[in-house]
C-alpha cells in the first residue's frame, strides 16, 4: 500500500511540475508589467519598427479581419501602413488571466484603445480581448511569439 501511495504523490508532484502555473493575473507578480509598458509607449509613439522589435523574429500577429503576419519585417509593414492613417492616442491593458512558465508566458485580457486618424476625422474607441503568448529572451525580456486580439463595442461580463 506505501508504494501505490508514493507512486501516486509522485504522479501529482510530477504533474505539478509540468503544468503552467496559472493565476488570476492580479495574483502574482505581475512578469509582464515592463512589456507591456513598453508596448504601449511603442504604440502610442506610432513607432512600427519599436513595436516589432517586442516580437520574436517569428513571431505572428493576428489581427481581425486580416490574415496573420509572420516576421517583424511583416508586423513591421502591417503597423507602418496603420501608423500612415492614424495614430494611437490611449491605451488600456486589462490582464485578467496569466499562466506563466520559465521560459513562456499566456495572459489574456481586455483592452481598450482610442485613435485618432489623420484626416481630420473624429478620434474613436475600440475595445476587445486580447491573447499574448510571449518567450523569454535570453537577456531576460520576453517577446511576443503570437499576438491576437478580437474588436467589440462590448465584451460580455462573462467573457472578462
Amino acid at each position: 500500500m506505501k508504494h501505490v501511495a508514493r507512486f501516486a504523490f509522485s504522479l501529482f508532484a510530477l504533474s505539478a511540475l509540468l503544468i503552467p502555473f496559472a493565476v488570476t493575473a492580479a495574483d502574482d507578480a505581475d512578469v509582464l508589467a515592463d512589456f507591456r509598458a513598453r508596448w504601449i509607449v511603442a504604440l502610442k509613439e506610432g513607432d512600427a519598427a519599436k513595436f516589432a522589435s517586442l516580437f520574436a523574429e517569428n513571431g505572428t500577429i493576428m489581427p481581425p479581419g486580416f490574415p496573420s503576419f509572420t516576421g517583424r519585417k511583416a508586423i513591421e509593414n502591417f503597423y507602418r501602413d496603420g501608423f500612415a492613417v492614424l495614430s494611437v492616442r490611449d491605451v488600456e491593458l486589462q490582464p485578467k488571466e496569466r499562466h506563466t512558465g520559465t521560459d513562456s508566458v499566456r495572459e489574456r485580457g481586455t483592452y481598450k484603445v482610442t485613435f485618432l486618424p489623420k484626416n481630420d476625422e473624429l478620434p474613436y474607441t475600440i475595445t476587445g480581448r486580447y491573447l499574448f503568448i510571449l518567450a523569454k529572451r535570453p537577456d531576460g525580456t520576453w517577446e511576443l511569439v503570437w499576438e491576437m486580439h478580437t474588436i467589440e463595442n462590448k465584451v460580455p461580463l462573462d467573457q472578462l
